[in-house]
This record gives C-alpha cells, structure tokens and sequence, in this order.
C-alpha cells in the first residue's frame, strides 16, 4: 500500500489555481426517461422496465451577478416618506357582477370546466404533440430495440381528451409509481386506466405531451420558459374575459405549491 503523506500550503494553493474558473455543473445537462415495454399479457405477474433516452435539458440559471445586480439599483439621495406623494388615484368601476355564458343549459362542473377547455384548445396542444413527438421520434432514430416508439400513430382529440381524464382520476387515486396504474396484479389493478389506454398507449402520450410551439427567443431563458405555455394562457384569459365580468370589490391571493422535481423557477420565502 503507497504511502500517504498530507499536501503542504503551496501544493494546495497549487490544486486551487489548476482547477477551471467557470466549471460546468454535472447536472447542467441531464438526460432522463424511463421508457416500459408494454409487451405483457393480462396474465403476466410483472412488468418490464426499459430505459430509453429523452432529452430534458435543463436551462442553465438565470441568476444575475451581484455586479449586475448591483447596477440596477437606483442612486440618489435618501428622503423621508411622503405619504401625500405616493396616493395612488381611484378607479371608478361601473360594472356589475356577472356570468356572461351563452348556454342556459349547463347544470354540472363539467360543463363549466368545458366552456373554457375547449375542443378547440385541445386541438391545438393535439397537433403540437404530434409535431413534438414525431420530431423526437425522427431525432432518436435509430431507434433501439425495444423503443416504444416503434408502432406511434399520431394521437386524435378524443385520445387527449381521454387522456386528461386519466390525469384526473390519478390525481385522486394516488399511486406509488406511474405503472402501478396499469398492473396486472390484483392487488394493485385499476380497472378505469386500463379500460381507456393501455400502458404503451398512455405512456406514448404522457412523455410526448406538448402544448407550445418552440420558442422564437433561444437567447432570453426567460421568454422561453414563459413561451412553453403562453398560448393555453392566452387562451384561458380570453375565456375568463369571454365569460364573466367581476364585481367592484376584488381579492387576490397567492399561495405556493410544494414541488421537489427539476425546475428553473424559484421562489423566495423570507
């Protein structure tokens, strides 16, 4: 066994100067997927697991420097608050509450929920999957051999208004893992998933969901980031307005949800 011997005050200074001054972070650039070949029967006991390659790069920090930072703050002399200076004016708002829709007939919470999930904002993220995924499919190619990609038909309307059914209904039943929704095993069966899609099918859907098209500003991580969603926001707030006019008195709350996945987007709680 080579002897051990500690580094001296020069060697370390020596390993510190050696090393990169913008080092590039491991987890900069990740690729992650976890593909299941849904090759079983109803009898089979178990389920296959396969990995296939996805792109899911995470952009890089959009954090300014402190020097940055540091440049966009205001210089000038301090001044006591006036708070005769800072009155904000006073909006008079003449409307009246009211629900603006143009069906009489609707009764129940899916129908509200369909005034503004509409089968023409399905249509639209419908062929933005499929533009996505068959362009995915045509960047892997060729594909390995037991891709699940190998038999993909572009996916219809009715399959992606399915599809938001399920997520619904996992949302309630909660499960340990994705597949369990799709087991065999009598202990862990779910009859709903199983009757809409089978596992290959869902799984298909679910890693080539895309609702935007590619963003048009690569430079600005910011813009691009918004832009993965701006036309279903864009849509919604066109429906809200469509459909209902607020009252005078209004309240806004904003509330944080806890999230432990792989994400950009930060927020500061003092």
């Amino acid at each position: 066994m080579a002897n051990r011997r500690s580094l001296n005050e020069e060697e370390i200074w020596g390993v510190f100067e050696s090393l990169p001054s913008d080092p590039v972070s491991p987890f900069s650039d990740l690729d992650e997927e976890e593909a299941f070949q849904d090759h079983e029967d109803e009898d089979s006991s178990s389920d296959e697991i396969i990995n296939e390659e996805m792109d899911m790069s995470v952009p890089e920090s959009d954090e300014d420097s402190d020097d940055e930072v540091s440049e966009n703050i205001p210089t000038g002399i301090w001044e006591p608050y006036n708070e005769a200076a800072h009155v904000l004016p006073n909006f008079d708002y003449t409307g009246s509450q009211e629900f603006l829709c143009p069906n009489t007939s609707i009764k129940y919470p899916i129908d509200f929920f369909h005034l503004f999930f509409t089968v023409e904002l399905l249509t639209t993220i419908t062929l933005e999957t499929n533009r996505y995924t068959e362009e995915k499919i045509n960047r892997k190619r060729p594909l390995p051999q037991h891709s699940i990609w190998h038999d993909w038909v572009p996916f219809t309307v009715e399959e992606m208004e399915a599809f938001r059914g399920v997520l619904l209904y996992m949302a309630i039943k909660r499960k340990s893992t994705l597949k369990d929704f799709f087991s065999g095993q009598w202990l862990d069966s779910s009859t709903f998933p199983r009757q809409i899609f089978s596992k290959k099918r869902f799984l298909q859907l679910f890693w080539g969901l895309h609702v935007s098209p590619p963003c048009q500003s690569p430079s600005n991580p910011i813009v691009c980031r918004k832009a993965k969603v701006n036309n279903v926001v864009n849509y919604l707030n066109g429906k809200f307005l469509e459909f209902y006019r607020p009252s005078s008195n209004l309240s806004a709350d904003e509330s944080t949800v806890p999230f432990k996945g792989r994400s950009a987007c930060k927020m500061y709680e003092p």
